[in-house]
C-alpha cells in the first residue's frame, strides 16, 4: 500500500476539521488522524507544519507542560471583539467504566470502523461519550454509535 505525500495544506485542513469537532487539537491527534487518511505523518513533522500553521493562521496555542493544543481565533472585521473556539467540553477527563461496573441507563459506545465497544456513566451527553470513545479511536465522529443500556 503506497502512502499519500504529506503538504503543510492538509495538515491545517485535518487540523481545523479536529478543532471545529472537538474546540481544540494537538499534533498526536493530527498525526493519527492523517495516518487514518493514508498519509505517513510523523510526529515531528506535524509539529513543524503545526508550528507554522499556528503562527500563519493566528492559533491559540497552550501548554501544559506536556503537550500543546491548538485552537482557532476568530477575529471579527467589523468588531473589535475576538472569539477563541473553546471545546465544550474536555473529553480527556470522561472515564471509561469497567463492564463490572456498567448499571441501566450508562452508555454503550461503538463504531462501525472496528469491534470495539467502550461503556460510560449516565451522567455524560451522548456527544461527551462519542468525542471520548474518538480519543481512543481516532475516526470521524460520524462513524460512532453511542446507545443507553
Amino acid at each position: 500500500m503506497s502512502t499519500l505525500t504529506l503538504i503543510k495544506d492538509i495538515v491545517k485542513a485535518t487540523a481545523e476539521e479536529l478543532i471545529k469537532d472537538n474546540g481544540d487539537t494537538t499534533t498526536l491527534e493530527v498525526k493519527r488522524e492523517l495516518r487514518l487518511r493514508g498519509f505517513w505523518a510523523t510526529q515531528d513533522e506535524v509539529r513543524r507544519f503545526m508550528d507554522e500553521i499556528a503562527s500563519e493562521e493566528n492559533y491559540d496555542v497552550q501548554n501544559n507542560g506536556q503537550f500543546r493544543s491548538f485552537s482557532k481565533i476568530i477575529s471579527n472585521p467589523n468588531s473589535q471583539m475576538t472569539v477563541t473556539i473553546t471545546p465544550r467540553f474536555d473529553c480527556k477527563q470522561i472515564l471509561q467504566l469497567d463492564e463490572t461496573d456498567i448499571t441501566t441507563g450508562d452508555w454503550k459506545v461503538s463504531s462501525t470502523q472496528n469491534q470495539f465497544v467502550i461503556y460510560f456513566d449516565k451522567k455524560y451527553t451522548r456527544d461527551q461519550v462519542r468525542c471520548a470513545y474518538r480519543l481512543q479511536f481516532p475516526m470521524d465522529i460520524k462513524y460512532t454509535r453511542a446507545c443507553k443500556l
